[in-house]
This record gives C-alpha cells, sequence and structure tokens, in this order.
C-alpha cells in the first residue's frame, strides 16, 4: 500500500504539494481539487486503478493549526495528461471520519480546491 501525503504551504494556503511515500513533492495546478469524498491529483507516474492508499493529510483545525488527518483512498481512475506530462489520479476516501469530513470540507472550499460537485450540494 502506498502512501499519500497532501501539505499546503504555509506562506500560502493555496498552494499544494503531493508526495507519494519517499519521492518529492509535486506541487498541485491551480485546479487542484478535493473535497470529503476524494481527491483528483497529478503526479508524474502511473498508479495502479484499484489500488489503497494511506492518505496523511495536513489540514487546519478550527483554531488554524495544522493537524494531521489520515484515512484509506481507493484509485479510481488513473490516466495520463499528454498536456501536463503527468498522470491524473482520481481517488475516493473510504474512511474519512466526519469531523474530519467537516474540518476537510472548510478547507477546501476557503482555499478554492472543492470539486464542482460537491460546490453544487453545499
Amino acid at each position: 500500500m502506498q502512501e499519500l501525503v497532501e501539505k499546503t504551504e504555509p506562506e500560502d494556503r493555496t498552494t499544494v504539494l503531493v508526495y507519494l511515500n519517499d519521492e518529492d513533492g509535486v506541487t498541485q495546478p491551480e485546479h487542484f481539487q478535493m473535497c470529503p469524498l476524494g481527491i483528483q491529483l497529478y503526479f508524474p507516474r502511473s498508479v495502479p486503478d484499484c489500488e489503497l492508499m494511506d492518505f496523511r493529510l495536513h489540514v487546519p483545525d478550527e483554531q488554524g493549526d495544522e493537524t494531521d488527518v489520515t484515512c484509506t483512498g481507493l484509485v479510481v481512475q488513473c490516466v495520463h495528461d499528454t498536456r501536463r506530462e503527468a498522470y491524473r489520479i482520481w481517488v475516493k476516501f473510504l474512511d474519512l471520519e466526519p469531523r474530519a469530513q467537516k474540518r476537510l470540507q472548510h478547507t477546501c472550499h476557503k482555499n478554492g480546491h472543492f470539486c464542482p460537485f460537491c460546490e453544487n450540494f453545499r
């Protein structure tokens, strides 16, 4: 099982870095999307469909202090994006706790990362 870590840069909450295992972090494009349902990200190599991934997300709590949120995700689809020379990966979160879902929902909406589906049903 691979581990994926999402981090926001302290000086710019809209910049997102993604780390897969021990590899270098990859800055996500402006249209990066994440919500309580899952995450859509870009990475320089493919990840097999149906792969389980452990996530450790650094998300601000109610006071603005970063806290770790952990969950498991399932790779739903991974396709090569020739324009970006990267793989576009969709992951469905499987066991995100309700309190973490609310924190993630607030943070992603605030930073403009909310997916269009969730934005329509807010």
